[in-house]
C-alpha cells in the first residue's frame, strides 16, 4: 500500500455557489474539498448518490471505493453497479487557478497570514482577467507584484477597519504602476470578531468554443482506455466538474457527448454529469447517456439542480 505522503494530491477549488434568498443580501457558500485524490473522488461519488436519490428517486446504496476499477461499487436494489469517474477540466481554467493559488500563498506568506485589520472582511485581489500574463509568483517579476499588492493593502488600514457591515471598498493600483489593473475589493461580512479572508478574485477567462467540447473530450479520454464490460454488474461513467458548471441538460455540449457515445463502442450503460454542491449531499445533475425518455415526468427532464 502506498504511504500517505505519496497519495496523489492536487490544487482543488472549493465547491461553491451564490445563494439569493427571498429576504436579505446574497451570500456565498463555500465547502473546501479534499486535496487527496481518493478522498475527493469519494466525496464526489457520495454527492452523486445523493443527487440521484433527491432528483430522480434512484437509491444507490453502499457506495464504496474499489480497486483497480471501476472506481466505486454500489447497488440499486438487487442490481450491482460500478461507477467510473472522470473529471471535466478546462486547461485554461486549471492554469489560471494554479496561478491564483501560488499568488495567494505567496501573499499570505509575506503578510504572515491574514492581517488583523482584515478581520470580518472578505478581501479579493482583482486582476481584470490578466492572470494568464502574470509571471510565476516566486520569480522576480512575481515578487514585485506581491510587494506592490502589500503596499496597496497597507496604505490605509483604518479605512478598511471602519467599513460598516455589508460595506464595500474598491482600491486600485497607482496610475503610474506597471500593473494598473491590480487592486482590491474589501467587503465587510461581519464584525471584526470573525476571521477575515484574503483571496484572488476567481474571475477567469474561458473560451465558449472550448467549453462546448469539455464534456466530450473528458468522455473520449476515458473511452480510449477501452475498458471491458463487467460480467457481474452494470456500469456508469460519472463526469464531474469542480470549477464551473459547463453542462446543461439541453446544451450543445451534451449533444456532442451523445454523438461520441453513439458512434463509439463502450461498456457504459449510463453516463452522468455532476457539479457538486457545497454543504449538501447532492449536486447539479445531468443525464448524458442514454438521453432521458421524452415521456418522462417533467421534473425528470428539467435541469437537475437545486436544494
Amino acid at each position: 500500500m502506498a504511504s500517505e505522503s505519496k497519495r496523489p494530491r492536487k490544487p482543488v477549488p472549493p465547491a461553491g455557489w451564490v445563494v439569493f434568498p427571498k429576504h436579505g443580501p446574497a451570500r456565498v457558500e463555500i465547502e473546501p474539498l479534499p486535496a487527496d485524490q481518493a478522498d475527493l473522488e469519494t466525496n464526489v461519488a457520495r454527492k452523486f448518490a445523493g443527487a440521484m436519490a433527491h432528483f430522480i428517486n434512484r437509491e444507490l446504496v453502499g457506495v464504496e471505493k474499489n480497486e483497480p476499477w471501476p472506481d466505486f461499487t454500489t447497488r440499486e436494489g438487487d442490481q450491482p453497479w460500478g461507477i467510473e469517474l472522470i473529471e471535466v477540466v478546462d486547461p485554461m481554467h486549471a492554469q489560471q487557478y494554479r496561478i491564483q493559488q501560488d499568488y495567494t500563498e505567496a501573499l499570505l506568506k509575506e503578510l504572515g497570514g491574514v492581517p488583523d485589520y482584515l478581520a470580518g472582511v472578505d478581501t479579493q485581489v482583482v486582476h481584470n482577467y490578466q492572470l494568464s500574463m502574470f509571471p510565476k509568483a516566486l520569480s522576480s517579476g512575481g515578487q514585485q507584484i506581491i510587494k506592490e499588492l502589500i503596499q496597496l493593502l497597507e496604505q490605509d488600514t483604518e479605512e478598511i477597519q471602519n467599513l460598516p457591515i455589508e460595506g464595500v471598498l474598491l482600491r486600485k493600483a497607482r496610475p503610474d504602476s506597471p500593473h494598473p489593473e491590480l487592486g482590491f475589493i474589501f467587503d465587510r461580512f461581519s464584525p471584526p470578531t470573525m476571521p477575515g479572508r484574503l483571496r484572488f478574485s476567481e474571475s477567469i477567462l474561458f473560451s465558449s468554443t472550448q467549453q462546448r467540447l469539455l464534456l466530450r473530450n473528458a468522455i473520449s479520454a476515458k473511452l480510449q482506455k477501452r475498458y471491458h464490460k463487467p460480467t457481474n454488474s452494470k456500469l456508469m461513467l460519472l463526469a464531474y466538474e469542480l470549477r464551473m458548471i459547463s453542462v446543461m441538460p439541453d446544451g450543445e455540449e451534451v449533444e456532442l457527448a451523445r454523438d461520441l457515445l453513439r458512434e463509439t463502442a463502450h461498456p457504459f450503460n449510463e453516463v452522468w454529469y455532476l457539479y457538486p454542491y457545497p454543504w449538501a449531499n447532492m449536486g447539479h445533475l445531468v443525464q448524458v447517456w442514454p438521453a432521458p425518455n421524452p415521456a418522462a415526468p417533467a421534473d425528470q427532464k428539467a435541469p437537475l439542480s437545486g436544494r
